[in-house]
């Protein structure tokens, strides 16, 4: 049976069922065409993908305590953060969600809908790859990953991604970037003034990797992301 998990909590566990498969859209491109007097065809600018919209319909299996049940399936759902389904490895991270009626429509109609707001791309679970010296690492996301990495040494230290060159200065044991979030740190303590260069992206396919300096190894949170 197909299961609704939300924040690692099944569906079952509230006794709920999944009333039908979700139809989850694919993302859409925020895309300006500019037409241009004497051009043939119009010029195009490609700008970031837009947060996607569904509804997840659920059916109630048991009728007893529904009030008490009701409760808690309103805080599952309306505290969501990471959202799956049992089908499936992706996840999808949820901005926002809301139940319209619920009480009102298992009444009349022995289900209800839940409505989401995600993020566009499908996520995985985190994958950490260890490089001990430079080489390269095969990345199998659709789009581009903005990884977490963790950066060993002692004192300052160059790292390449492609073609980003990152410098750091007075790394002590260590120091992290979250490239999604443009932030540098060791622990709680930020780092930002530590960091010279733009935060890397992993690129679909082979990505080479290289440092020098003090810099001894590093560790990736690849973040692999599809459409």
């Amino acid at each position: 049976m197909l299961e609704l998990i939300i924040d690692n909590k099944s569906s079952t566990d509230f006794g709920l069922c999944l009333a039908e498969t979700p139809s989850i859209p694919s993302p859409e491109r925020d895309v300006e065409r500019v037409p241009i007097r004497g051009r043939h065809g119009s010029l195009t600018k490609k700008y970031a993908y837009k947060d996607i919209s569904f509804s997840v319909s659920l059916n109630l299996l048991e009728d007893d305590g529904i009030k008490d049940k009701l409760r808690y399936i309103r805080a599952w759902i309306l505290n969501a953060k990471k959202l799956q389904l049992s089908d499936d490895t992706v996840f999808y991270r949820i901005k926002e969600s809301n139940i319209p009626d619920i009480e009102n429509e298992l009444n009349l109609l022995g289900k209800f809908e839940a409505n989401f707001v995600a993020d566009p791309f499908q996520f995985t679970e985190s994958k950490i790859v260890t490089l001990n010296s430079s080489g390269k690492v095969l990345y199998s996301g659709t789009i581009e990953s903005e990884p977490y990495i963790k950066i060993y040494g002692t004192g300052n230290g160059t790292l390449t991604f492609n073609s980003d060159v990152i410098h750091f200065q007075e790394i002590s044991e260590y120091i992290e970037i979250d490239c999604e979030n443009q932030q540098a740190f060791k622990g709680v303590d930020p780092r930002n003034d530590k960091m010279i260069g733009e935060y890397p992206v992993l690129q679909i396919g082979m990505n080479d990797i290289s440092w020098t300096g003090g810099i001894t190894k590093i560790e990736i949170d690849v973040r692999e992301v599809y459409l």
